[in-house]
């Protein structure tokens, strides 16, 4: 993190390893080998089996006071997917990134002897603790309505909201809307009763945000940032063919009556209406967009924020709410990369160079430019 202080500013690291790398290094060749310039191309197979948990005696014995988000068992921890969020003004900011890669060494011994290294990233996914629950609690708030016109009352709109969106979910998210007439009120003689509410403007997305500590000396200095991930509410509402109404909520004797097999009433079906069903809402794919997760010094977190306007008995009102959720990954999904669209200019690298390119991060091989010299000597070759 960048701190400004006035024309001045400090920077703060909070670095730390999820695994201790000599537990997961192995020798794949030892040699010798030589290996002339045109030569066939050497391969070896080799696999790592990586933990599903962070390494907590490491992380333990980095923990200062204040310097975590963790508390109880470190060890039980996941593994936290992939990940990097950026955020910066003028002179100040924030950036918290969670990398994996494999690091290979290879030892050389011509005319001399040489160590050449070579980094692959790789993406790590995020496998939830538990699964996505068949039934998703769902988070009731109330909001008030003053309804005017013949009949004057204070009603109420009770909104539904999930506490757990799965990205890219098999199915649509519940966003529930009822309205609720004040107790004490006689449905049945209200003339010319309950007035239509109508919605006439929705828009929704997911806040996304990232928490961050970094250590310097004694203190811990803390610092967030947030970021928007629409729901595209707004755009399926405009494109939706029907009105959309808010249904009234039946008192429990007519409700017993419908059960009997009475005749149905003006005040509207038993259940909320389910907006997110209607018009199909989804959490898709985001380059910005990450599960829910902390680690040691990371804890990304995310609400709901909704904005509705709804017209009855011929005016307005401005309803809106804001509520946690947890935002859960969908490793089938995350598996498929043709969501990503890279830039026009990006492109491959070329590897038909003849200097040595051994990725990103990496040092160049101490090789000789004598085509009779090859790489000889080839003594052993281990990733990490």
């Amino acid at each position: 993190m960048v701190a400004r202080r006035g024309h001045l500013t400090s920077t703060y690291r909070g670095r730390f390893d999820l695994l201790q790398s000599a537990e997961y290094s192995k020798t794949i060749f030892e040699g010798p080998l030589h290996v002339a310039e045109n030569d066939a191309e050497q391969s070896w197979k080799f696999s790592i089996s990586l933990p599903s948990r962070v390494d907590g005696p490491a992380l333990q014995s980095l923990a200062g006071p204040g310097q975590t988000f963790l508390t109880g068992d470190v060890s039980e921890q996941p593994l936290p997917p992939t990940f990097l969020i950026e955020s910066y003004d003028y002179m100040s900011g924030m950036s918290a990134f969670v990398e994996y890669y494999l690091q290979a060494e290879l030892k050389t011994t011509s005319r001399g002897s040489g160590t050449s290294e070579s980094i692959l990233p790789f993406r790590m996914l995020y496998i939830n603790p538990e699964p996505l629950p068949a039934q998703i609690d769902l988070h009731t708030a109330r909001h008030t309505l003053a309804l005017q016109g013949d009949n004057p009352m204070v009603a109420s709109v009770e909104v539904q909201t999930p506490t757990t969106l799965q990205i890219e979910g098999p199915g649509p998210m519940s966003f529930l809307v009822l309205a609720v007439p004040p107790q004490g009120v006689d449905l049945g003689k209200q003339k010319p009763g309950l007035p239509s509410i109508q919605i006439v403007r929705i828009f929704m997305n997911v806040v996304g945000k990232t928490e961050i500590k970094c250590p310097k000396g004694k203190n811990v200095h803390e610092t967030d940032c947030e970021a928007r991930i629409t729901l595209h509410a707004e755009d399926a509402f405009n494109q939706y063919d029907e009105d959309l109404y808010i249904p009234w909520q039946r008192p429990a004797t007519e409700t017993q009556q419908l059960q009997g097999g009475g005749s149905a009433s003006e005040t509207g079906p038993l259940e909320g209406l389910d907006i997110g069903a209607k018009l199909g809402l989804r959490l898709q794919r985001n380059k910005g967009l990450y599960p829910s997760f902390q680690t040691f010094n990371i804890r990304h977190t995310h609400r709901l924020k909704w904005e509705m306007t709804v017209e009855a008995a011929g005016k307005s009102f401005e309803l809106s709410g804001e509520e946690p959720i947890k935002v859960l990954s969908r490793p089938e999904a995350e598996r498929n990369t043709e969501w990503i669209q890279p830039p026009p200019e990006d492109h491959l690298p070329s590897f038909s160079d003849d200097e040595d390119v051994f990725g990103s991060g990496s040092r160049r091989s101490s090789r000789q430019t004598d085509p009779a010299a090859g790489v000889g000597g080839l003594s052993r070759l281990w990733v990490f």
